[in-house]
């Protein structure tokens, strides 16, 4: 479910400005934030369920991290 969640993220490339399929800005808006409440759930679900030291070393996790602070940025 998580790759579904980052392949509907990245994939907001093709519909937002300037794009070939042109999709309201709202809508894009919307899907992005949905995104972002999932990854933020999975990533506070996790820090509370996994030991520590295995929370910093997954990739997935550093991942999500990263996303959530470029997306929380923009």
């Amino acid at each position: 479910m998580l790759y579904v969640f980052i392949l509907v993220d990245l994939s907001l490339a093709l519909f937002e400005e300037p794009a070939v399929l042109h999709v309201p800005t709202w809508a894009t808006m919307l899907v992005e934030l949905l995104c972002l409440l999932v990854f933020t759930i999975r990533l506070v679900h996790y820090a509370k369920v996994i030991p520590r030291d295995k929370f910093w070393k997954d990739p997935k996790n550093i991942c999500i991290i990263v996303i959530l602070m470029v997306g929380g940025a923009s």
